[in-house]
C-alpha cells in the first residue's frame, strides 16, 4: 500500500507542477515591463535556453530559484509572493514519466504527512490557484 501510495503521491505533484511550469513559460512571455524586469534577475545561461525550442522542467525551476524573478512570476498568477520553491532535487523533475502524469487531470494532489512545510505550502497554494484540493 505504502508503494501505491508514493507513486500517486508522484504522479498528482508532478502533474500539478508541471501545470504551474507551463503557465510559468506563458506569463514570462507576455510583453510586460514588470516580467522583462524580473527576466533580468535570470543569468543569461538560462535565458538562452529559451531560444532552444521548450525550456525543460529543470530550466524553468532554476530561473523560479532567483527571487526576483520568482516572485514577479508569483505576483502575475496571484500566488502569494513569499511562496517558498521546495528544493526538488530533481524528483519530480526527471524520470518516471507516463502517459498517467500528462493526463492525470484528478482533483487532488496527494502528500505524505511526513512531507516537509515549505512542500506542503507550495503544492496546497499551486493546488489552490488550479482549483484542486
Amino acid at each position: 500500500v505504502a508503494f501505491h501510495k508514493s507513486e500517486l503521491s508522484f504522479v498528482t505533484r508532478r502533474y500539478a507542477l508541471e501545470q504551474l511550469f507551463w503557465r510559468v513559460m506563458d506569463t514570462m512571455f507576455r510583453n510586460d515591463k514588470e516580467i522583462k524586469a524580473a527576466m533580468e534577475c535570470v543569468p543569461r545561461h538560462l535565458k538562452s535556453r529559451l531560444h532552444h525550442g521548450t525550456p525543460s522542467m529543470s530550466t524553468i525551476e532554476n530561473m523560479l530559484k532567483h527571487e526576483g524573478f520568482r516572485k514577479t512570476m508569483w505576483k502575475q498568477l496571484k500566488l502569494p509572493v513569499d511562496l517558498e520553491l521546495p528544493a526538488f532535487d530533481g524528483q519530480l523533475l526527471y524520470g518516471k514519466l507516463s502517459e498517467m502524469i500528462h493526463s492525470s487531470h484528478g482533483t487532488f494532489v496527494y502528500m505524505s504527512e511526513d512531507a516537509n512545510p515549505v512542500e506542503k505550502r507550495f503544492f496546497r497554494e499551486v493546488c489552490a490557484h488550479f482549483g484542486r484540493d
